[in-house]
Parts: structure tokens; C-alpha cells; sequence
């Protein structure tokens, strides 16, 4: 067992925003909170940081507030109907650009983004969502591409995609994520550390740590590590970090899902090697969804990474859109306790 206790975070989203939520959240064992800007307004965030520190004082509680900012995130645009689309596997579908909404979609699909068109190949493996499909890229044709299912599936509007191959490469600082640590920095006071996604490189963390210098300010950074790249430099970008995040959840679709383990603990060790705090994320609770404890797998995951010193624990669809955000955090903080000796 170790000596210390790790840190928990809650996501904040619907089901964990009201006040009474979070109060319960913190009651319950969290100590954290991080607040997504892939979604909502930086004002939002800001009230959002602002009322978690108010309660967290109320309550005599200590409360680290995290900006997490988006990064590059390609997806598939907005369709009205179906509300999802069911793929069978051997299934053709073509993708296009476009930003509209689709009043209706059969096998022809939107994507927000004009640069997803650019650095993929045929044969390349897209990945939706958490791999809720999986598909193969026949052919290409400038603005527009043609995939064959591999599998049984099904997509839904708005969703993430990610294409299995070295060369797309999403930037983990947007002229979005410029503007949206902009206006958080106008209100430093009310947060302990910005997280960068998708850090590749140092020079990723050193752009974040310049623009934030320009300004006067200095806030933490956690580098998310999502990518093949980011674990190929993490020993340079673990020297200019102040947290690093093993961000599963990207980290099991980027690279091959068989790797993940090696590359979470690869992560640790170099954390640990530098004297730098590292943070678990990704589906750390999910299993409360369908049943009443973790599931065992869980349980022997999360036990593992806290014996072997994790330092932070971080949870976001269990508060953020789960239907038992205290009851993650309370198992969360009883896994922590007896695997933690005082």
C-alpha cells in the first residue's frame, strides 16, 4: 500500500451541476472538479468555478478546479433523423463536409471539420465515439469519402471520430482553445491548473505555458497524454509539466487498445522518475450505470493504480452524464481508503 491519498475530480455536466449535486459530490470524497470547454461557453465554466469554490468554502472543504481545454476534436455534424443511425456490418457509408444540419440521414453523413479530409488514407481505421463503429476507408475524393463497416454498430449525431494513423495528428491548441483560455485567465483566481489535450510534444506544453506568461499568469498545466506520440516524447514533456494524464479514453483508440496497460504505466514511471503528479482518467466507475458496486474489473483496476501511488483519479461520464455520480465518488473514496495507508 502507499502513504498518500490520491486526489478525486468529478466532471461537472447535467447530472452534476446544480448546487445541491455538487455539494453532495464533495461531501461524498471528491476534491476536484474539472470543467470541460469541449462543451457550453468559458463564461459558464467561470460561474461554474465560481459557485464550486463558494461551496467548497461553505463546507470547509478544499476543491481543486481544473479548465480543461478541448483541443482539436473532429466530428460527425448534426442529423435530426434518425436519432441515431444503426450500421450493419459490410454497411457503405460516405462522409462529406459540411456544417449544417441533416434534416435526414440514410448512408451519407456530415463532418464538421474540412482538415479530417486531409492526412488520411484508404484502408485507415475510423473509429466513432468509444468505438460504438468502426469503419474502413475505401476511397477518397477530396471532400468526400467512402467506408465499408466492419462491424455492427451504430452512430449518433455529434459524436467524436478519431482515424487509427500516425499522420492525423489533432492540435492540442486551437485559435478556440486560445480564445477560451483568454477569458478563463480573466478570472485566474478561480482556477488551480488548465489541462492541454492531445500534447504531443514539449513544444505543445511550452506554447501553452508562453500565451499564458504573455498574459501575466501562471496556472499549472496537466498534459493529457492521448496519443502514440505523446507517450513516444513523454519523458520531454513530462520536464515541462506540472501533472501529466493518462488519458485513456483517446489512448485506447489512437493506438492499438492492446498497448494501453504498457502505456499507462509508462506514463507513471516517468511521472514518478521527474517527481511529477499523474493523473488516471477514463472510465474509472461506468459499471455503476447497469449495476450496484463496480464492476470486478474495476475494482482490481482501480486498486492496482492506487497501490502503485496514482496521484489523482479522475472520473467524467460516471458525474458528468451518469446516473450515480455520488455513488462513483463514494466507491471511488473506498477503494482509496483501503489501498492507502495512513
Amino acid at each position: 500500500m502507499v502513504t498518500k491519498f490520491p486526489q478525486i475530480w468529478f466532471t461537472i455536466g447535467p447530472n452534476s451541476r446544480e448546487p445541491e449535486k455538487i455539494r453532495d459530490l464533495l461531501k461524498a470524497g471528491a476534491t476536484g472538479v474539472r470543467l470541460t470547454l469541449s462543451y457550453s461557453t468559458p463564461a459558464w465554466h467561470i460561474e461554474k468555478a465560481k459557485l464550486v469554490k463558494s461551496i467548497a468554502n461553505s463546507i470547509d472543504k478544499e476543491c481543486f478546479i481544473v479548465a480543461d481545454l478541448e483541443g482539436e476534436k473532429y466530428r460527425i455534424g448534426n442529423f435530426e433523423k434518425p436519432t441515431h443511425l444503426e450500421v450493419k456490418y459490410g454497411d457503405i457509408l460516405y462522409f462529406e463536409y459540411s456544417s449544417k444540419t441533416y434534416s435526414n440521414v440514410k448512408n451519407i453523413l456530415p463532418i464538421r471539420n474540412k482538415s479530417f479530409f486531409h492526412n488520411i488514407c484508404v484502408d485507415d481505421i475510423i473509429v466513432v465515439g468509444d468505438a460504438s463503429c468502426l469503419l474502413k476507408i475505401q476511397s477518397i475524393d477530396q471532400d468526400k469519402i467512402s467506408t465499408i463497416a466492419i462491424d455492427n454498430g451504430k452512430i449518433n449525431p455529434n459524436r467524436g471520430i478519431i482515424v487509427q494513423n500516425k499522420l492525423f495528428m489533432p492540435s492540442s491548441l486551437t485559435s478556440k482553445d486560445e480564445n477560451d483560455l483568454n477569458e478563463i485567465l480573466q478570472y485566474s483566481e478561480y482556477f488551480d491548473a488548465v489541462a492541454v489535450s492531445f500534447v504531443s510534444s514539449s513544444s505543445d506544453v511550452l506554447r501553452v505555458k508562453d500565451h499564458m506568461k504573455q498574459r501575466g499568469t501562471n496556472l499549472p498545466i496537466i498534459s493529457k497524454i492521448e496519443t502514440q506520440s505523446g507517450v513516444d516524447n513523454i519523458e520531454e514533456i513530462t520536464k515541462y509539466s506540472d501533472y501529466i494524464m493518462a488519458a485513456r479514453g483517446d489512448l485506447a483508440l489512437f493506438t492499438p487498445w492492446t498497448e494501453l496497460y504498457g502505456q499507462v504505466s509508462t506514463i507513471s514511471e516517468m511521472a514518478k522518475s521527474y517527481n511529477k503528479k499523474w493523473v488516471l482518467a477514463t472510465q474509472i466507475m461506468e459499471g455503476l450505470e447497469k449495476f450496484s458496486i463496480p464492476t470486478r474489473a474495476e475494482i482490481c483496476d482501480l486498486s492496482n493504480w492506487i497501490s502503485k501511488g496514482v496521484d489523482g483519479i479522475m472520473v467524467s461520464y460516471e458525474t458528468a452524464f451518469g446516473p450515480k455520480p455520488k455513488e462513483a465518488i463514494s466507491c471511488i473514496k473506498a477503494l482509496v481508503e483501503r489501498w492507502t495507508m495512513i
